[in-house]
């Protein structure tokens, strides 16, 4: 493989793609040029691979970051890099130039935005709502700062297929294999459709705000695209989608990009299992087609250490495989409902610090079945009734 190109890009020839709702948003926002934007996407890169790549970091702290790193053509010192790549630094130096106070905004507008989607994720159902807040609450009691940032507390996410075939040793909801699909047929595009229907008029507009995977990978479902349009049709907003697929659906993922960007979709994830992972992504997308989709690294050596909830927490080989977090931990991000459409099973969960009796870190509080949206919104009225009014 040639490296640089694995790295930057350089190869890579993409006519004319989309661009995401937020680069606009934040080349408005902070006056920056197109060169401001493809220079950001190369320090993207390199801070993407940093994260996931042990011996990069080892080298570059072994330097004190003074290093030529001619691979990811940065424009400056990774020198000057270094307190954003640091859980210790807060504070911007006072004499970074240009690009890097550029992506000091960057950063800040990313954090931002996720903040406003938590914010729009409260129900329009006022005892759902106050709800919601209550698991609020009672997370930043039990979970670190960190993770009460992270945690969005949607208000419900769907599951397109029964299982998922990543197989991830460290999956913190312990998904199983995968075994069933939710297909497009007539019959289920019509009750996905009643289904959304008695969502949104059970949450409101916060409903587009949810997710298509949960213990799934959304891709593989082959009409992931397919349901991802008619939620946007019935609930005004193309879903976030995260994935450990992409690097083996290029193509696809590729043309989902392209189709949620120009569906005004904020927020796109690719989950990373290994380096060679990470260069197969990197030789496809160019770094400017990335700058809008968070990398998460979940490979040996990522700098990253796991959550101590799932099968990372019942692995007893879990410590040995990679750095496990001690803290009370969980990546349950939905406070309302799941909704399993191949089983068409519904329940209300809540996140929580992984325990015995919780060891995926959420808690079900309820569970019902329906067999068509009418019946999903009845399910839904008796969660209200049975634990918003009581707020448990």
């Amino acid at each position: 493989m040639n490296t640089h190109a694995a790295l930057t890009g350089a190869q890579v020839s993409a006519p004319h793609p989309i661009r995401p709702r937020l680069e606009q948003e934040f080349q408005a926002r902070f006056g920056a040029t197109e060169a401001d934007l493809n220079a950001l996407a190369r320090i993207k890169r390199f801070t993407d691979t940093w994260l996931a790549d042990a011996k990069l970091r080892a080298r570059l702290d072994a330097a004190g970051f003074d290093l030529d790193l001619p691979e990811f053509d940065l424009p400056m010192s990774p020198t000057e890099l270094r307190p954003y790549l640091s859980p210790s630094a807060t504070d911007q130096p006072s004499d970074a130039s240009h690009i890097t106070q550029l992506f000091a905004h960057y950063l800040q507008f990313r954090a931002q935005k996720r903040v406003q989607m938590r914010d729009l994720c409260a129900p329009e159902n006022a005892a759902f709502a106050d709800w919601r807040t209550g698991q609020i609450t009672r997370c930043q009691t039990e979970l670190t700062a960190a993770y009460n940032t992270a945690i969005l507390h949607l208000p419900v996410a769907f599951e397109l297929t029964q299982g998922c075939s990543v197989g991830c040793w460290f999956c913190g909801l312990s998904a199983a294999g995968l075994e069933q699909t939710f297909h497009a047929s007539d019959r289920n595009v019509a009750l996905w459709r009643e289904v959304l229907q008695a969502i949104h008029a059970f949450a409101g507009p916060a409903a587009g705000q949810g997710i298509l995977f949960w213990a799934t990978d959304p891709l593989d479902n082959p009409d992931y695209e397919i349901f991802a349009q008619e939620f946007h049709a019935i609930l005004g907003r193309y879903p976030a989608t995260t994935t450990a697929l992409a690097p083996r659906q290029i193509d696809r993922m590729r043309a989902l990009l392209q189709s949620s960007f120009a569906q005004g979709a904020d927020f796109n994830r690719f989950s990373i299992l290994s380096l060679r992972q990470l260069h197969t992504l990197h030789a496809a997308f160019s770094p400017r087609e990335l700058l809008f989709v968070d990398i998460i690294p979940q490979n040996r050596g990522a700098a990253q250490a796991k959550a101590l909830t799932g099968r990372a927490r019942s692995d007893p080989r879990a410590t040995a495989r990679s750095a496990i977090t001690d803290a009370p931990a969980t990546i349950a991000c939905v406070s309302g409902v799941l909704i399993n459409m191949v089983t068409r099973h519904a329940r209300l969960i809540a996140p929580c610090a992984s325990s015995e009796k919780w060891p995926d870190g959420y808690k079900v509080l309820a569970t019902d079945r329906f067999a068509s949206g009418p019946d999903l919104a009845r399910v839904l009225q008796g969660f209200s009734h049975q634990h918003f009014e009581g707020k448990d």
